[in-house]
Formats: C-alpha cells, sequence, structure tokens
C-alpha cells in the first residue's frame, strides 16, 4: 500500500511539495494525533480516488478541496496547500481562494536551525557576494517549515544554507519573514552589519528569487522592506543622514516595477513620504513628496533649499511625522529646524 501512496503522490507531484524529514524529534509525526482519521489502506483509497476524479475533471475546484483535506486528515498540511496552489492555478476559483485563506489560519511558516544530517528535497543557497567562490566561509542551514498554530507539529518544507565569507555566526533570528502574499514569501536573511540579501520564496514552484541581485545594496541593511498584495518596497538604509539611496518597487516575481534614485523616505498612516536631493555650485536643494505607498500619484509638498553657503545644510526624516533640516554656514554656526509632515511649506535661506 505504500507503493500505491506514493504512486498517487506521484501523479500529483508537479505541483506536490515533497515531505522533509528530519533527526529532531520536533519533526517526529504525532502518531496519535486528532487529524490522523485514515490508516494508511483509507488514505491510499480515497487519495487515488480523489485523483481520478482530478483527471476526469480538472476545473472542478471541490476536487482540490477534498483531496487537499485527505491530506489535512493524513497529517500533510505541505502537500495540502500545493495541492490548493495547484487548483488555484488551474481554475482561479474563488472557493479555493477562501480555502487558501483558511488554511493561513491555521498554519504559518517559521524557521529553524537544522544539522547538515537533515534531509530534503528543497535546498537553496544564498551568499553574501553571488560570486562566492572561496571555500573560507561560514554557512547556517536554516529550515522553512510550516507550523500547526494548535499543535505546533512543524513540517520542514526547505532548507537555505546561508553562506559568508566574513566571521558571522548566523542564527535563526538572522532571518525575518517579512510577509507573505499567497504562494510566495518575502525573507530577508542578515550578513552582519551592512549586509542583507532579501529574497523571495515560491512554495509552489520551490524557487527562489533574489531581490538584491544586480542592484547596489552594498555596504547597506535593509531599513524598510514592506510588502502588500500588489508590491514589495525596499529601501537601503544609509549610514549618515548625508546619503541618500536607490528606493525600489518589486513586483511578486521580483521584477523592478518602480525606482526613485537619490531619495529617502518615511511612513504614516495613510502616505509615503520621499525626498530627493539636488545640489549645484550655487546650492542645495531637498524636495519632499507624498504618494501612496506604491509611489504613484506624488505631490510635491515641500522645497528646501540653501543658497551656497549653506552647501553643509542637509535634511532627514527624524521621525514618522516630522522632518529636520540642519544649517552649518560659513562662519561655523549651526541651526535646526523641524516641520510637521501635515504642515510643510516652502523654506529658502539666502
Amino acid at each position: 500500500m505504500k507503493k500505491a501512496l506514493l504512486l498517487v503522490v506521484c501523479c500529483i507531484a508537479s505541483a506536490v511539495l515533497t515531505s522533509c524529514k528530519l533527526q529532531d524529534k520536533l519533526f517526529e509525526k504525532q502518531t496519535q494525533s486528532e487529524n490522523m482519521v485514515f490508516d494508511n489502506s483509507e488514505f491510499d483509497d480515497v487519495a487515488a480516488n480523489f485523483e481520478k476524479a482530478l483527471q476526469s475533471d480538472p476545473d472542478f475546484a471541490q476536487n482540490y478541496i477534498d483531496l487537499s483535506d485527505s491530506y489535512i486528515s493524513a497529517g500533510y498540511p505541505d502537500k495540502a496547500i500545493a495541492v490548493l496552489y495547484r487548483g488555484y492555478e488551474k481554475t482561479h476559483d474563488k472557493i479555493i481562494e477562501n480555502k487558501i485563506n483558511e488554511f493561513f489560519t491555521k498554519y504559518k511558516y517559521d524557521f529553524v536551525s537544522v544539522d547538515d544530517a537533515s534531509e530534503c528535497e528543497n535546498i537553496f543557497t544564498l551568499s553574501e557576494f553571488n560570486d562566492l567562490k572561496s571555500d573560507d566561509y561560514v554557512d547556517f542551514n536554516a529550515g522553512i517549515v510550516l507550523v500547526n498554530n494548535k499543535t505546533h507539529e512543524k513540517t520542514l518544507i526547505s532548507i537555505i544554507k546561508l553562506k559568508s565569507q566574513e566571521d558571522w555566526n548566523f542564527a535563526e533570528s538572522d532571518l525575518d519573514l517579512i510577509g507573505r502574499h499567497f504562494d510566495k514569501l518575502l525573507i530577508s536573511a542578515f550578513y552582519g552589519p551592512g549586509k542583507n540579501i532579501s529574497f523571495i520564496y515560491d512554495v509552489f514552484k520551490n524557487s527562489i528569487e533574489e531581490l538584491n541581485s544586480g542592484l547596489t545594496f552594498a555596504a547597506y541593511s535593509n531599513d524598510y522592506l514592506d510588502c502588500s498584495e500588489d508590491f514589495i518596497l525596499a529601501a537601503p538604509k544609509a549610514y549618515d543622514v548625508e546619503s541618500f539611496v536607490t528606493l525600489y518597487w518589486f513586483d511578486w516575481n521580483g521584477n523592478v516595477i518602480n525606482q526613485i534614485p537619490n531619495a529617502a523616505m518615511t511612513f504614516t498612516d495613510d502616505k509615503l513620504y520621499y525626498m530627493t536631493r539636488e545640489e549645484d555650485e550655487n546650492s542645495r536643494t531637498f524636495k519632499i513628496y507624498s504618494s501612496d505607498y506604491n509611489g504613484q500619484n506624488s505631490v510635491l509638498v515641500s522645497t528646501i533649499k540653501g543658497e551656497n553657503k549653506y552647501k553643509n545644510m542637509y535634511c532627514f526624516f527624524d521621525s514618522e511625522n516630522e522632518i529636520k533640516y540642519v544649517l552649518n554656514d560659513e562662519e561655523g554656526n549651526s541651526t535646526e529646524e523641524s516641520m510637521n509632515l501635515k504642515e510643510m511649506h516652502d523654506v529658502y535661506l539666502k
């Protein structure tokens, strides 16, 4: 019967994630689980019947839901959600979408550290530098797990191997699950002071897309890494208020869909505020804009301009609701002013 079960799983396999085995007792299946409705033979028969139904009518949403429910009952939540993803990709049925949302009220994704002996078919390597060729590195194996919120049982889905040339001892806390959009996870890996790699893990396709590839994120850490159903916003953090960077918006496939160069930013409850800096031999100018969170529909709300004697003027977001500008004139005198973001006005210093 085990062979029959394997055959059923293989029939639906391209979209079904393979369960992974760990030595750690945290990942041992609970043999007396209250969810274990079927014994092996019963599950073989149920899965086979649902698979036949899918083959005969692949556009019928309920077939995917029934098969998913059977996997949940048998203790395979990773296969259950994979079937739902497969069904939604095929049918785009609202019933399956609701079932996916219901699934994630009962389960969540998380990280655990795993040892080299842990077995998993889905293994990915992320290095601090794309051209990492040296054998002189430190590494850390992080497991992405699906956690039952009630029983706390963990199912290993993938192993992420982090490699770095720096003398950095990785920990679970160095991985941050920023958010989830349907079958994709937005994750940030911390490589020590000033170094991050952000990536999208596609659970359904078992693939990783690095957001940092080809971008000038080196020497910065992610100050803001935020996501919604429509986009991901990444803003590298500079080490001083004089450093302005490029703000990037990505879609959930990792493509850059918008960017604002030479800028700094902050959030409020309903708006994104960002400033750009311009300068020439006579003056320095900061322009502050408000916009939607996606960077669109921007409106210029303030211009702060200083003539050449204020060349050492700098401006920065001091808090979520305040902007500050500091003036250092040629005589060494320093002046600091601030404005509330809701009461922005133009400033011109001669």
